[in-house]
């Protein structure tokens, strides 16, 4: 998928929460949104952003579905990388501007706090989401690799050959026994191992 691809499909399943998402879908989305983000806000269209919110966490969601991860992991970043520069910026702006200097201290801290979380929480969507996707179907839905394979098609995919196509086990033998003195003689002995009896 390319970028093109990725942006069409983005804006077509807008705010579809369901399904799975391949790699490609959500990189190049994600470029797109990062290009967008700083242009939004140099030329002050802030609808613009929220916007690109929506189908950018929706995309997340499903690249989430597609490593077999809930949702919710998605929650954490969004919750934190939304308010971060608000607070960071309200924060530096207070150690700037206040002459108290314990209160400045307290204030940048909790600005380099703020943004060491963010960046963890940014580094924790982005190597989920860099994970590879389950291969065939999982509890989301088809693999978006193999969109014709269906729940039956599972077989298919090396990781499931082994259990649709068990190896079967060869038929025993029949058992052999001494035509003079009734005992059992194994499969490949040419005496009976009682009487001596050649079998």
């Amino acid at each position: 998928m390319n970028i093109a691809e990725s942006i069409s499909t983005c804006f077509r399943r807008y705010a579809n929460f369901s399904g799975r998402a391949q790699r490609s879908e959500f990189w190049w989305f994600a470029a797109f949104f990062f290009i967008c983000l700083p242009l939004s806000i140099l030329i002050f269209i802030w609808p613009l952003i929220f916007a690109l919110l929506i189908p950018t966490l929706a995309v997340s969601v499903r690249r989430l579905h597609d490593t077999n991860r809930s949702a919710w992991w998605v929650l954490p970043p969004f919750l934190v990388v939304i308010p971060a520069p608000l607070i960071v910026f309200s924060a530096w702006l207070i150690s700037v501007m206040d002459k108290d200097d314990e209160f400045r201290s307290v204030a940048f801290l909790i600005a380099v706090l703020f943004f060491v979380i963010t960046l963890g929480c940014c580094i924790l969507i982005l190597v989920l989401c860099a994970s590879a996707g389950t291969v065939g179907p999982n509890r989301y839905g088809p693999d978006p690799l193999r969109p014709e394979a269906g729940e039956g098609d599972a077989g298919e995919s090396p990781y499931y050959s082994e259990l649709s196509h068990p190896v079967s086990e060869p038929e025993p033998l029949p058992r052999r026994f001494c035509s003079r003195c009734g005992i059992q003689v194994l499969q490949n002995a040419k005496f009976c191992c009682g009487c001596g009896t050649p079998v």
